[in-house]
């Protein structure tokens, strides 16, 4: 029900385990490194906050698991189309996610906003949306084979999915 905060960043969370979870810490560490509490009041409706644990996970990857990060960094992001196709949504992502993880979190030294809006586009361009029930809000995944194998600018394969979600 979003009654659980986790005790040093505030954000949402199912319980102590998620809290304490290796994915949460990603983010968390870097929260506490610079003192940000998430101040999450609706839980019905997509919060701002959230526009910046993609790329924070992101930097994780590249800072602790380099050969994945490599791997990643491989994929296309087709920044200038995006950028041309929904101007709205990537001044959206240039407020909450690349000004907030380069401004808020310290990363202006490590990363430009062009390397961020990358990795966004990395992972809107070659990501499958899982399917979650009802009151976990919306994922993504990221899975390297399919999206070579449907990648030709012109989609080649498709996910099927069962009623029984197999």
């Amino acid at each position: 029900d979003g009654s659980f905060r986790c005790s040093v960043c505030n954000f949402p969370m199912c319980g102590d385990s998620c809290a304490a979870g290796d994915i949460h810490q990603l983010e968390c560490a870097v929260f506490k490194r610079v003192d940000f509490e998430a101040d999450i009041e609706d839980l019905k409706i997509v919060d701002d906050h959230y526009a910046s644990i993609l790329p924070l996970r992101c930097i994780q990857l590249k800072e602790k698991e380099f050969k994945n990060w490599k791997l990643f960094q491989s994929f296309l992001s087709h920044c200038s189309e995006r950028r041309q196709a929904n101007g709205d949504l990537w001044a959206y992502h240039e407020e909450h996610s690349v000004e907030f993880v380069r401004d808020m979190c310290e990363y202006k030294e490590q990363f430009s906003e062009e390397e961020i809006h990358q990795m966004l586009g990395i992972m809107s361009v070659n990501s499958l949306e899982i399917e979650l029930n009802e009151g976990y809000g919306e994922e993504m995944g990221f899975y390297p084979v399919f999206a070579n194998i449907n990648h030709s600018c012109l989609s080649n394969a498709k996910p099927v999915k069962m009623k029984d979600k197999s």
